[in-house]
């Protein structure tokens, strides 16, 4: 990959080991990008690329590490010649910011399944059966009947057992109906 700085690496120190913000232009795709070299990982490159100045150019060998993201290998001085390194973009690998930032775990997330969430709507229309039939019997009814017409409700709203829930509807006063 051939590349063009935008401005001059900054160095942080962290402690035990350095660490370059590399601001740069991809020349080939002629995006712009950030890439952290860390000083311990290739120090070759650390030292090529600490004392750059803006719209120094360099040809970058990289690798795909094993959590795949690409690596800077090697940087060399000055664009030319063929490219021996695998540019990400003509690989069919997008060349996005994140994949030059250090990698972080993603935050596990704990999604319930499709039958958890199925189970779930039941008992929501389930609820929501008996808080219409006791909104519809009054709050002195009997607990059978209330439970009854919740059931219907409930039936109803899932088309289960339709039958039966407007069989007992049919035996059962005018003020349900």
């Amino acid at each position: 990959m051939k590349i063009r700085l935008l401005k001059v690496p900054q160095n942080d120190n962290k402690g035990k080991y350095n660490q370059l913000t590399v601001d740069f232009r991809n020349i080939t795709t002629d995006k712009i990008d950030t890439k952290k070299i860390m000083s311990f990982t290739f120090p070759d490159v650390f030292t090529a690329l600490k004392d750059a100045q803006p719209d120094s150019e360099f040809t970058i060998t990289s690798e795909k590490n094993e959590r795949g993201y690409w690596d800077w290998t090697a940087a060399s001085s000055g664009v030319g010649g063929n490219d021996p390194s695998p540019n990400p973009v003509s690989d069919g690998v997008a060349n996005r910011s994140r994949d030059s930032v250090p990698s972080r775990k993603a935050p596990e997330r704990n999604w319930e399944t499709s039958q958890e969430r199925g189970n779930r709507q039941v008992l929501i229309v389930r609820q929501n059966a008996l808080s219409n039939a006791v909104a519809s019997l009054g709050a002195g009814s009997k607990r059978e009947d209330v439970i009854a017409l919740a059931q219907f409700y409930f039936d109803w709203t899932f088309r289960m057992q339709v039958d039966a829930a407007e069989a007992y509807l049919s035996n059962t006063p005018d003020v349900i109906k």
